[in-house]
């Protein structure tokens, strides 16, 4: 529903990574990472005002979004506030359907970056997040209000001869105060008024010690994450005879997860050859502090104490200066989630089916392998990823005789551990620099999976995707404009025991383009979905009482004006 990236302000980030596969041990033994890079602070030699401000527009929706960054720096100390806010109506999808999607959202935050030698540096960032009345088309309920805090601390110290060069250390602490309701919802008649709140707390601590040389790079640390998530539903009848009745639910029991972690990773440079190798360890606790005695009835106990081991090895050859191998062998095992160990008769998946938690669930473990083949000439680069990944003790939901908590829900589904699995795939880039003001880029990524114990293809995988764009660049570099498209295959290898339906090809057009009027000011003009396509996303989430699917967004110009100082 809300994805961990909806907390984050981008003003705050330099980049995104995207760690595939289970090889970025320093950072989980996750089977592939999302690593949000902040940026890295400016000092100046005398006290400087530094800035930005941004402003959007979207045609479709009536869209705007702000943002805006202002901060002092000096030789020693670097500190500001950041802000952003934006808003939306109902969209219009490509055969002219109004789709419920209002929403309001902003963020108010302060960072601190102090270095007090050359050697030391403190930093502290705090966030303000809030929303308010957004619409879930697919849910039977709405995001009436988030509350969010966020705290961030990090401490840095370069060390001098010693055996590693630094030490870093990072703590966090969010807070998320979340209530959902379908008193806005259009319902007729109007069975029932349901509200659910959500608190979830997440905290935790990282130690790291690096030491980095010409040919090599040596971490070692260790870090621990908590989570929990606790709320109580209340549905209130409003008509038949069971009018002015409420029930009240335990969807989260109060649901408590901490993974406490050694990690380390190794790399090493010899000629033409480079060694890698990293490993983790983790204890994972797992308890719920409030447990429904129905849930307590179902499993023989609900807590569970798992350690999970993981271990990545890897290596590259750069056979010329045009040619360069890799292969990388990993295993990692991970323990199941919240929602996957504590759900309680509540539907938070990709479909209308009310899930249950499972205590008792293995740890899932996966097997990969990865092959990268890379050629770079002077004015285009290839590369290709090919992997393979077999998987064993699957966490994925199961259909069940358990009779649902909703009337509109079609049934339950129970977390198991299903078994074997087996996933294979590749991923192709393409960039080509076709002359000193015109390139092109080309991506193309394909996943074939297969549930091995229930004889049939795996659930939510996404089909084939190519992506190509052919850019321009005048009036040296200080305008750019590109046409984009894109083409997603049908996807009919499907589950049936999940309930999955096949999903359309379609394919999609846009352009974008950018002119800097000075060194300060700059202005963006582009367009999605240019031909107006009615389409939507293999993973897109149905409607709940239905299984309708949602359309995506049809024709959208936006424009979008940035100020730098």
């Amino acid at each position: 529903m809300d994805p961990g990236s909806s907390q984050i302000m981008l003003n705050q980030i330099k980049k995104v990574e995207i760690l595939k596969g289970p090889h970025a041990l320093r950072y989980g033994n996750a089977f592939g990472t999302i690593n949000f890079v902040s940026e890295s602070p400016i000092f100046t030699p005398e006290l400087a005002l530094r800035g930005r401000a941004s402003a959007l527009y979207e045609t479709n929706g009536n869209v705007i979004r702000n943002e805006a960054k202002v901060g002092l720096s000096s030789a020693q100390l670097n500190a500001g506030l950041l802000f952003s806010y934006s808003e939306g109506n109902d969209y219009t999808d490509g055969n002219g359907k109004t789709v419920p999607s209002n929403f309001l959202r902003g963020s108010l935050g302060a960072y601190l970056h102090y270095k007090p030698s050359n050697a030391d540096l403190f930093s502290l960032t705090v966030n303000r997040n809030f929303a308010r009345d957004v619409d879930f088309p697919t849910l039977g309920m709405d995001l009436r209000t988030d509350d969010t805090w966020m705290l961030n601390a990090e401490y840095e110290r370069i060390l001098q001869g010693r055996f590693f060069t630094k030490w870093v250390n990072k703590g966090y602490y969010t807070k998320v105060d979340h209530l959902m309701d379908n008193l806005l919802k259009p319902l007729d008649p109007r069975m029932m008024n349901a509200s659910t709140p959500a608190e979830t707390e997440n905290f935790g601590y990282r130690s790291e010690l690096q030491k980095l040389s010409e040919n090599a790079q040596f971490y070692l640390g260790l870090d621990y994450k908590s989570e929990s998530a606790e709320g109580e539903r209340e549905r209130e009848f409003v008509i038949g005879p069971n009018a002015g009745m409420k029930l009240y639910d335990n969807p989260w029991q109060k649901g408590k997860i901490e993974k406490s972690s050694v990690f380390s990773s190794y790399a090493y440079q010899l000629g033409i050859h480079s060694f890698y190798a990293s490993a983790r360890i983790e204890y994972n606790r797992a308890q719920s502090l409030n447990t429904e005695e129905a849930f307590e009835d179902f499993y023989e106990t609900t807590n569970a104490n798992q350690v999970n081991p993981a271990i990545s090895l890897g290596y590259k050859a750069e056979w010329s200066d045009k040619l360069s191998t890799a292969i990388w062998l990993a295993r990692a095992q991970r323990s199941a989630g919240l929602t996957e160990r504590y759900i309680n008769y509540f539907a938070v998946g990709m479909d209308p089916y009310e899930l249950l938690g499972n205590p008792g669930l293995k740890a899932e473990k996966n097997n990969q392998m990865d092959w990268i083949i890379s050629y770079d000439e002077i004015n285009w680069q290839a590369e290709v990823n090919l992997f393979a990944s077999y998987l064993t003790d699957y966490i994925g939901g199961e259909k069940t005789n358990l009779q649902p908590k909703l009337m509109n829900s079609p049934g339950v589904r129970q977390f198991v551990n299903i078994g074997e699995v087996y996933k294979t795939g590749f991923e192709f880039n393409f960039n080509h620099l076709i002359s000193e003001n015109f390139s092109q880029s080309a991506q193309l990524a394909y996943t074939y999976a297969e549930n091995l114990s229930w004889e049939e293809p795996l659930a939510e995988i996404a089909p084939l995707d190519l992506r190509y764009s052919i850019s321009a660049n005048f009036l040296d570099n200080r305008g750019l404009i590109s046409l984009n498209f894109r083409y997603v295959d049908q996807q009919n290898r499907v589950s049936t025991e999940f309930g999955e339906m096949d999903s359309p090809s379609f394919y999609l057009l846009g352009f974008e383009s950018s002119f800097k009027f000075t060194t300060d000011w700059q202005l963006k003009l582009g367009a999605s979905n240019l031909l107006n396509q009615a389409y939507y996303e293999h993973l897109n989430r149905p409607i709940l009482a239905t299984g309708e699917k949602i359309y995506a967004p049809g024709r959208n110009f936006y424009t979008m004006l940035i100020y730098r100082f």
